[in-house]
């Protein structure tokens, strides 16, 4: 049984206010120590072992930022039937992935990737697909179980590549998904990258040799693909802003952007490309970019 909640029932009441109603029957329903785990969150406890009703286990130190949004990721995620056991979560027999218990990012991944859709627009039917800033492989399983011919996925991190292969393993599609341990720009050469943060599982892309990181190699785009999607930290100014896209067989990307947008979309504009944003936060959001291909443009 899954409790479903929908914000029309609150007309006339801010979203936030449905959102913390939810979350507070998200618990009740779906955790023992709810009361405790509520008295955290109010900084009322100075750490918590999270028992959930399927016996999953989360402990909390405030050691972890958006800790309260982890916890609400995973809440969604057994509200929508998904399967936890130790380091895996599983949803009926679409998908299983292994996680690592140090990246709690990973929870939020899987229910905005499977749940949220939030790749939905996209159509990779029977298209090659470039998955760039691949993490631990979830939009890559998502978009070879969406019917996509072939999927490259590039991830420059060692610890989150190791973990997309053996997802990509667990779910049978190695047939499908090609994955690379490196960066990506518009020339082949090598980039810099700051440490991984342990609980977002991300990375950012500089030029520099400034702060505590590695050089690693960075490769170009395969000109197979049709359909992008990136998520990698900063690298989407430089291949954006270096690739005359019009030329290659791209023809949709959705981006995950980090601020700037003002930037970006200035580098779309110069392309004179069609796009639209699908979501806004202050801190991040979702962007969608419209390729004509030359065989359209041909035809206009």
């Amino acid at each position: 049984m899954s409790i479903i909640l929908y914000p029309h029932m609150f007309v006339g009441l801010k979203y936030r206010v449905f959102n913390h109603l939810r979350f507070l029957l998200f618990n009740m329903y779906y955790v023992e120590n709810w009361v405790e785990v509520l008295l955290y969150f109010v900084n009322m406890k100075s750490g918590i072992e999270i028992r959930y009703k399927n016996s999953y286990r989360l402990i909390l130190y405030r050691t972890v930022p958006h800790e309260v949004s982890v916890h609400y990721f995973i809440l969604k995620l057994v509200n929508v039937g998904c399967s936890f056991e130790e380091n895996q979560v599983s949803f009926k027999d679409d998908f299983i992935f292994k996680i690592d218990p140090n990246d709690l990012s990973s929870y939020s991944h899987i229910f905005q990737t499977f749940f949220d859709n939030e790749y939905a627009k996209l159509n990779v039917q029977g298209k090659i697909v470039g998955d760039v800033g691949a993490s631990l492989g979830d939009t890559a399983i998502y978009f070879a179980k969406k019917g996509a011919k072939k999927v490259y996925s590039y991830e420059p991190q060692k610890k989150q590549y190791d973990l997309m292969v053996e997802n990509i393993a667990l779910n049978n599609l190695e047939h499908m998904i090609y994955p690379y341990n490196v960066a990506v720009q518009a020339k082949p050469g090598q980039v810099y990258i700051t440490n991984v943060e342990e609980w977002s599982g991300a990375s950012k892309t500089s030029y520099s040799e400034e702060g505590k990181g590695s050089w690693i190699d960075a490769v170009t785009l395969s000109p197979e693909i049709e359909v992008l999607k990136m998520d990698c930290e900063g690298c989407e100014f430089d291949v954006l802003n270096n690739i005359e896209l019009k030329k290659t067989n791209i023809q949709e990307i959705i981006l995950e952007y980090h601020n700037n947008l003002d930037k970006l979309e200035t580098i779309i504009q110069k392309q004179n490309l069609e796009y639209c944003i699908l979501e806004k936060h202050s801190d991040r959001g979702i962007l969608y970019i419209k390729i004509r291909t030359p065989h359209q443009r041909a035809q206009k």
